[in-house]
């Protein structure tokens, strides 16, 4: 788990939620917050997830893969299997200035790294610089529209 206490994962197999992880799927924003659906059963395989947890916790999975693609999309996020560039128009989850968000891609393509995802969110309308969390610790005079 990276500093900042958020993550994307996919994983190319089945796997339980493990004691200290949240996760959430996301299909949707609004008002330039992410919806975000908590998951408790398990990790599905190729199915791209944002993660909460204790700042720099580790966790450690294993399985068979069952990935056939490069990436996947599920709801908003699309994950990846190689380390790829951020498609121009997409979301990059980044601890900025204004905080951790998914932060809009534009000239520069920051790189997604393996078994991470990023956020697609043209379909739902959304065209804004950042997409932010909807927890107590997100400032909303801080979003720019």
């Amino acid at each position: 788990m990276t500093e900042a206490g958020w993550a994307t994962l996919m994983l190319p197999f089945d796997a339980d939620i493990q004691d200290g992880m949240e996760v959430y799927s996301c299909s949707d924003v609004k008002d330039n917050v992410l919806t975000l659906v908590p998951v408790s059963d398990k990790l599905a395989a190729n199915t791209p997830y944002i993660i909460k947890a204790d700042a720099d916790k580790t966790f450690a999975f294993s399985g068979n893969s069952q990935a056939v693609e490069d990436s996947y999309t599920s709801g908003l996020l699309t994950g990846v299997y190689a380390e790829t560039q951020a498609p121009v128009g997409s979301y990059v989850l980044q601890n900025q200035t204004d905080g951790v968000a998914f932060y809009k891609v534009a000239d520069v393509q920051p790189t997604v790294k393996a078994n991470r995802a990023y956020l697609m969110p043209d379909a739902a309308g959304v065209n804004v610089r950042a997409i932010y969390f909807p927890n107590g610790d997100v400032d909303l005079s801080l979003i720019h529209i």
